[in-house]
Protein backbone atom coordinates (compact mmCIF):
# COMPACT_ATOMS: atom_id res chain seq x y z
CA UNK A 1 0.00 0.00 0.00
CA UNK A 2 1.56 3.44 -0.93
CA UNK A 3 1.74 6.03 1.41
CA UNK A 4 -1.09 8.82 -0.13
CA UNK A 5 -3.23 5.51 -0.49
CA UNK A 6 -2.61 4.97 3.21
CA UNK A 7 -2.99 9.03 4.21
CA UNK A 8 -6.63 8.81 1.90
CA UNK A 9 -8.13 5.51 2.81
CA UNK A 10 -6.86 4.30 6.71
CA UNK A 11 -5.59 7.18 8.40
CA UNK A 12 -8.62 9.00 8.66
CA UNK A 13 -10.53 6.24 10.46
CA UNK A 14 -7.69 4.91 12.71
CA UNK A 15 -7.69 8.32 14.10
CA UNK A 16 -11.27 8.61 14.18
CA UNK A 17 -11.64 5.20 15.87
CA UNK A 18 -8.67 6.32 18.20
CA UNK A 19 -10.62 9.86 19.08
CA UNK A 20 -13.56 8.01 19.85
CA UNK A 21 -12.51 6.12 22.31
CA UNK A 22 -13.99 6.64 25.99
CA UNK A 23 -11.76 8.77 27.92
CA UNK A 24 -11.43 11.24 24.98
CA UNK A 25 -15.00 11.33 24.30
CA UNK A 26 -16.21 12.08 27.55
CA UNK A 27 -13.53 15.01 27.72
CA UNK A 28 -15.21 16.08 24.25
CA UNK A 29 -18.64 16.08 25.59
CA UNK A 30 -17.39 18.03 28.90
CA UNK A 31 -15.71 20.60 27.21
CA UNK A 32 -17.05 21.36 23.36
CA UNK A 33 -20.30 22.53 24.36
CA UNK A 34 -18.73 25.80 26.60
CA UNK A 35 -17.84 27.20 23.49
CA UNK A 36 -20.13 30.46 22.12
CA UNK A 37 -19.60 32.72 19.27
CA UNK A 38 -17.39 32.60 16.88
CA UNK A 39 -15.25 29.09 17.22
CA UNK A 40 -12.15 28.54 15.25
CA UNK A 41 -11.06 24.83 15.60
CA UNK A 42 -8.03 24.23 15.01
CA UNK A 43 -7.44 20.61 13.84
CA UNK A 44 -11.01 19.76 13.02
CA UNK A 45 -10.17 16.44 11.91
CA UNK A 46 -12.85 14.28 11.42
CA UNK A 47 -15.21 16.57 12.48
CA UNK A 48 -15.82 14.55 15.93
CA UNK A 49 -16.12 17.80 17.98
CA UNK A 50 -19.18 19.00 16.11
CA UNK A 51 -21.86 17.27 17.41
CA UNK A 52 -20.84 18.68 20.49
CA UNK A 53 -21.60 22.47 19.97
CA UNK A 54 -24.35 24.40 21.54
CA UNK A 55 -26.26 25.69 18.81
CA UNK A 56 -27.56 28.33 21.17
CA UNK A 57 -24.72 29.67 22.21
CA UNK A 58 -22.34 29.19 19.11
CA UNK A 59 -22.58 31.42 15.50
CA UNK A 60 -19.98 30.49 13.22
CA UNK A 61 -17.60 27.83 13.27
CA UNK A 62 -14.08 27.52 11.18
CA UNK A 63 -12.41 24.27 11.44
CA UNK A 64 -9.11 24.74 10.13
CA UNK A 65 -6.91 21.17 8.94
CA UNK A 66 -3.84 20.22 6.89
CA UNK A 67 -5.28 16.70 6.96
CA UNK A 68 -7.19 16.99 3.49
CA UNK A 69 -7.94 13.48 3.62
CA UNK A 70 -9.60 13.81 7.00
CA UNK A 71 -12.51 16.69 5.45
CA UNK A 72 -14.52 14.30 3.75
CA UNK A 73 -15.81 12.72 7.21
CA UNK A 74 -15.70 15.86 9.06
CA UNK A 75 -18.40 17.08 5.92
CA UNK A 76 -20.51 14.41 7.21
CA UNK A 77 -20.70 15.49 10.36
CA UNK A 78 -20.46 18.78 9.81
CA UNK A 79 -23.46 18.18 7.26
CA UNK A 80 -25.79 16.12 10.08
CA UNK A 81 -25.06 18.68 12.79
CA UNK A 82 -26.93 21.57 10.90
CA UNK A 83 -24.60 23.83 12.54
CA UNK A 84 -22.56 27.26 10.41
CA UNK A 85 -19.14 25.93 9.57
CA UNK A 86 -16.73 26.64 7.26
CA UNK A 87 -13.98 23.98 6.30
CA UNK A 88 -10.87 24.83 5.90
CA UNK A 89 -7.54 23.24 4.59
CA UNK A 90 -4.06 24.37 5.59
CA UNK A 91 -1.37 23.31 3.57
CA UNK A 92 2.20 23.35 4.98
CA UNK A 93 4.90 25.51 3.61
Amino acid sequence: MSASCYNRHVLPHLLDFLCSLEPVRRQREKIVPLAEGRVLEVGIGTGLNVRHYDKTKVGKITGLDPALEMHRLASKRIAQAGLDVDLVGVTMV
